[in-house]
């Protein structure tokens, strides 16, 4: 249980709205602010913040805590990292100490981002030395990219020596072992050390806070080797969660025109931001992933594939449709013509050429029809059946049914056929799939996960009604002894409130307070869930008198359990007095709880 003066101002340093402003657009609801939650798809805001007690939570997916907790989730960090972040935030200097099994996570996750920056600073050496990179310069030169575009990204270059980076790392004192946990260093058969890339031009990956995770390496002149090379993934880097050029791009989102460009590669994404498209991203190798679409969704509101022109690019983009379909974020996609892809596409018809197709990119509708016209027949019973039966299963995976009701118009004029015809089907395939009707107006119920699941929540509810103050918190402490709670981190935070009663001053205790010394995320997102209410002096009265019940009635029939088992052994022993002793004692116990 945190108890860390630092951490208590931190906490209080920073404002959630403002932190979680960063990520998700708040709209003002009534004493709380609200949004659609960053955590899973829905239609409806139900994410809420509550600024005057620096709370959020998710009614629709369960999820809640302090600025801490919202962090942690949604940058994937663990607490140390995110109160380093934190406190860089608000200028505050953490002391220098030990954490437990936090910090031996900590200190390993960040030795391999020491790794990768090291191994960026020696690829980069590389690269603007005037001997060793003029091969890699020459290259890029020859490509038309500009010097000004490549060093903000940080290019750089491997040459063909096999240590070259192997040695460099270990003089700077990293472990082997941690070397071949980077990814950067491989060991051959024989148990020798040798640089993954080679003869290579180098991109330095970084997250969405722009440290440096991994690599991505272009072969040079199509040598005999892959031509493209990723790291493979470590503790800090999985492709199917990052994006390239995602901690440059997010800075120009037109708030306008809320809009990410995906494209396939490194060059690619350098061709477009060359060419005056800052808000460009690529994949790392990989197909687009749930991950992904919910990295994007928290900075944008809509996608934009840029594939290539061929079957390779259309199949992606096809991929992609039902990919961004299911997390319901919008999506649209630009076609080049046959055998072009977007840095051929800019080199020979300019920036303004691609803007204009940009402005003609289609949606998904569009797009999946006309993919599907260049494979089936409509005037004929078989592709008529093919074309229809496909698109009604894209449609399964459209979140709103606004835009199904529209699709199923369009394609009811394009085929020629009754769209009454069109929604029965789709009604009868949506029957098989999902057991449930669109069109049908019922309200959406909404199940929470992680709120109502805990065996100890009676324990919780009665320790945020410390936060009512008032006589509460007397009460509280009168009829509930520590022993009686048996979540060990509600007695903690129970044993913590109880010391600042002897004080003898009037208990004043914040939310905050309490929620940085609740290191369970599961018991943080409870606690904020029961915060979230302002109930009545009625109703919390009832509450804790039903919840002081509870605990009471559960400690008495644990006693009980215990005193058979008591009995039993004393019986067994022919130890008559403690038989009745027990006995009695149990009794007791039968009476109270009736009463």
């Amino acid at each position: 249980m945190s108890n860390d003066p630092v951490v208590n101002q931190v906490s209080s340093l920073n404002d959630i709205v403002e932190i979680v402003s960063e990520y998700v657009p708040l709209k003002k609801a009534g004493r709380n602010l609200k949004a659609c939650c960053p955590f899973h798809p829905e239609k409806t805001a139900s994410f809420m913040v509550n600024p005057e007690k620096q709370i959020f939570h998710c009614f629709g997916c369960g999820v809640g805590g302090d600025v801490f907790s919202f962090l942690m989730k949604i940058e994937n960090l663990n607490f140390p990292e995110a109160l380093q972040k934190l406190a860089d935030r608000v200028h505050v200097i953490l002391p220098q100490k030990g954490r437990g099994k936090d910090s031996a996570q900590k200190s390993r996750k960040e030795q391999l981002y020491d790794i990768c920056q090291s191994a960026a600073q020696y690829y980069r050496n590389n690269y603007k030395d005037s001997k060793i990179g003029k091969a890699a310069r020459d290259y890029m030169s020859q490509r038309g990219f500009d010097t000004q575009v490549l060093d903000t990204y940080g290019v750089g270059f491997a040459t063909e020596s096999w240590q070259g980076l192997f040695d460099y790392l270990s003089k700077k004192g990293f472990s082997q072992d941690l070397l071949f946990k980077s990814g950067l260093i491989n060991i051959s058969k024989e148990g020798r050390a040798f640089d993954l890339f080679r003869k290579r031009v180098i991109f330095p990956i970084q997250n969405a806070q722009g440290r440096i995770i991994a690599f991505g390496g272009r072969a040079l002149h199509n040598a005999d080797m892959p031509k493209y090379l990723n790291s493979p993934e470590t503790e800090v880097f999985q492709k199917r969660c990052e994006l390239y050029g995602l901690y440059q791009a997010k800075k120009h989102v037109d708030p306008d025109k809320s809009q990410f460009l995906i494209v396939e590669g490194y060059l690619d994404l350098i061709r477009l931001i060359q060419s005056g498209f800052p808000n460009t991203v690529a994949t790392l190798g990989t197909s687009l992933t749930s991950d992904h679409c919910r990295l994007l969704r928290r900075y944008v509101m809509e996608a934009v594939l840029v594939y290539d022109g061929d079957r390779a690019g259309e199949s992606a983009s096809i991929r992609g449709i039902d990919v961004f379909l299911e997390e319901g974020m919008n999506v649209k996609l630009l076609s080049f013509p046959l055998g072009m892809d977007p840095d051929d596409f800019l080199k020979q018809k300019g920036s303004e050429a691609f803007r204009e197709l940009l402005k003609r990119a289609q949606d998904v509708f569009e797009f999946k029809l006309a993919h599907l016209l260049k494979r089936f027949n409509p005037n004929d019973s078989v592709g008529l059946v093919r074309i229809t039966n496909d698109l009604l299963e894209m449609l399964l995976k459209v979140k709103h049914s606004v835009l199904i009701d529209r699709y199923l118009r369009r394609l009811s004029g394009f085929l020629g056929i009754e769209e009454s015809s069109l929604r029965n089907e789709f009604l009868k395939l949506q029957s098989k799939t999902q057991g449930k009707n669109v069109f049908e107006e019922k309200p959406e119920v909404k199940k929470s996960s992680s709120t109502g699941a805990s065996a100890f929540a009676h324990e919780w509810t009665l320790l945020s009604l410390v936060l009512k103050g008032g006589k509460f918190p007397d009460i509280i402490i009168k009829e509930v002894a520590p022993d009686d709670f048996k979540d060990k981190e509600a007695r903690q935070i129970f044993n913590y409130v109880n010391n600042l009663t002897e004080t003898g001053e009037p208990l004043k205790i914040g939310l905050n307070e309490l929620l940085v010394r609740i290191e369970s995320e599961k018991n943080k997102t409870l606690f904020s869930h029961l915060a979230f209410f302002d109930l009545s002096d009625e109703d919390c009265e009832k509450a804790l008198k039903d919840c002081i019940v509870k605990i009471k009635n559960q400690n008495r029939e644990e006693k009980m359990t215990e005193l058979l088992s008591k009995m039993k052994q004393a019986e067994a022993s022919g130890e008559e007095e403690k038989v009745l002793e027990y006995m009695k004692k149990y009794q007791d116990l039968v009476v109270k709880k009736k009463s």
